[in-house]
C-alpha cells in the first residue's frame, strides 16, 4: 500500500513538473509574441507618423518651391539680358567688362544653385506615383552600378559587390528605387572625401529581401545618426536636408523599412528591407 502511494505522488510531482514546465515555455513563447506585436505596433505607429510629418513637409516644400520658381524665372532672365548689354558695350572698356562677366557669372552660378535646391523640394513634395513590377535586385545594381565607375574611379573608392543569387525578384518601380539607392551610394562616397571602400550587398531573409549599403568613411555621431531621417537636418554646407528623408519617403511607400548603423571613424552601413514579389 505505502508503494503504491508512494508510486502516486512521485507520478503526481513528475506531471506537476511536466505541466509547470509547460506552462513556462507556454508564457515565454507569448510573452516573446506580444513583445513582437508590441515593437511592431510602435515601428508602425513611428513610420505612420513619420509620413504624415514628411506629406506635410512635402507639401509646404512643393509650395514654396512653387512660389520662388516664377520670380527665380524672371531673375534669370534678366541676368540673360544684361549679359547681352554687357556684350554690346564689351569694345569700350575690356578690364570693366571682364569684372561684370565675372559677376555675372556668379550669380547664374547661385541662380542654378537655388533652382536644383527648387527642384529637390518639389521633387520630395510631389513624388509621383510608382510603377512596380517584379525586379532583380542583381539586374538593377549591376545595370546602374556600371554608369557610377567613372566617379567612383575619380574619388578613388573601390567598390566590392556581392549579390545573394538566391534573393527571389522584389515587388519595386526601378527608378524609384535605384534613386533611393544612388542617394545613399552619394553619401557614401561624400563620406569618404579622400576614398575608401564602398559595400554593396544583398541577400535573402524570410520573405523580404536585404539590401546593405556600407562605406568606410567618417561615420555619424549619435546626434547625426538620431536625425538621420529628419528633414532639412544636414551636415552637408551645401545640403538640402531632404536626400535621405527622400530616400525613407521611397523605402516606405514600397512597404520597406531602412536603418542605419554608423561609428565615427569607422563608417556607416544602411540595411533596406523590402517586400518580395508575389509568388517569388
Amino acid at each position: 500500500m505505502l508503494f503504491v502511494l508512494f508510486f502516486v505522488v512521485v507520478w503526481l510531482l513528475t506531471a506537476f513538473r511536466s505541466s509547470h514546465y509547460y506552462l513556462e515555455q507556454t508564457v515565454e513563447r507569448r510573452t516573446a509574441a506580444l513583445r513582437s506585436e508590441i515593437e511592431e505596433r510602435k515601428r508602425l505607429e513611428h513610420a505612420k507618423l513619420q509620413a504624415e510629418r514628411l506629406a506635410m513637409v512635402g507639401s509646404m516644400a512643393a509650395k514654396v518651391a512653387h512660389e520662388i520658381r516664377n520670380p527665380l524665372g524672371s531673375i534669370s532672365l534678366n541676368l540673360d539680358l544684361i549679359g547681352e548689354e554687357l556684350n554690346a558695350f564689351s569694345n569700350s572698356d575690356a578690364r570693366s567688362s571682364e569684372e561684370y562677366r565675372v559677376l555675372l557669372r556668379e550669380m547664374r552660378s547661385q541662380v542654378l544653385r537655388i533652382h536644383q535646391v527648387l527642384q529637390e523640394y518639389l521633387r520630395f513634395g510631389r513624388m509621383p506615383k510608382s510603377e512596380r513590377a517584379a525586379l532583380s535586385l542583381k539586374g538593377l545594381f549591376e545595370e546602374k552600378l556600371n554608369f557610377l565607375q567613372p566617379l567612383l574611379d575619380e574619388k578613388h573608392v573601390q567598390l566590392t559587390k556581392t549579390f545573394d543569387p538566391h534573393v527571389p525578384l522584389v515587388h519595386a518601380d526601378p527608378e524609384q528605387l535605384w534613386e533611393a539607392f544612388l542617394n545613399l551610394i552619394r553619401n557614401a562616397i561624400d563620406a569618404m572625401p579622400d576614398g575608401g571602400n564602398l559595400t554593396v550587398n544583398t541577400k535573402k531573409n524570410g520573405a523580404t529581401a536585404l539590401v546593405y549599403i556600407s562605406d568606410n568613411g567618417r561615420g555619424m555621431t549619435k546626434d547625426e545618426a538620431r536625425n538621420l531621417f529628419v528633414p532639412f537636418f544636414t551636415t552637408k554646407s551645401d545640403g538640402t536636408g531632404l536626400g535621405l528623408a527622400h530616400t525613407q519617403q521611397i523605402i516606405n511607400e514600397h512597404g520597406g523599412k531602412i536603418d542605419c548603423t554608423t561609428s565615427p571613424g569607422k563608417g556607416s552601413t544602411f540595411a533596406i528591407q523590402l517586400p518580395l514579389a508575389v509568388g517569388a
